[in-house]
């Protein structure tokens, strides 16, 4: 292939560009799946969880904060509460690639395993 220097750096710009908007796209996705995931979890633990009378209205306070203590970041009260409103609005999205692993009810058969003390 005989390319002058021009069309070279064309060409990187070219794929530069369109593998960037791919993997934003991408990431952009597992976001929203991410995000609804965090609601849907959300939801089971307020709904069913085991200690969630020891938690109640401070839930996403103290999620939030053990989260943070975790060194996870996004995961403020306020992210939280949206990220749950997020899942009460579109319940019936089910992700791709999670649909057979997070159904209702198999989010509590995952943690049923779990030490409580490391679960709020």
């Amino acid at each position: 292939m005989d390319l002058s220097f021009d069309q070279v750096v064309s060409l990187i710009q070219a794929t530069d560009e369109s593998l960037r908007v791919r993997a934003e796209r991408t990431v952009n996705q597992a976001l929203v799946v991410r995000n609804w995931l965090v609601g849907l979890y959300i939801v089971e633990f307020e709904q069913h969880g085991l200690d969630r009378a020891q938690y109640g209205h401070r839930l996403l306070t103290e999620l939030s904060g053990r989260l943070t203590g975790n060194r996870i970041r996004g995961f403020s009260a306020t992210n939280l509460r949206l990220y749950r409103q997020f899942y009460r609005t579109y319940q019936e999205i089910h992700p791709p690639d999670t649909t057979d692993t997070v159904r209702r009810g198999s989010v509590r058969r995952r943690c049923a395993g779990t030490n409580s003390s490391d679960t709020v």
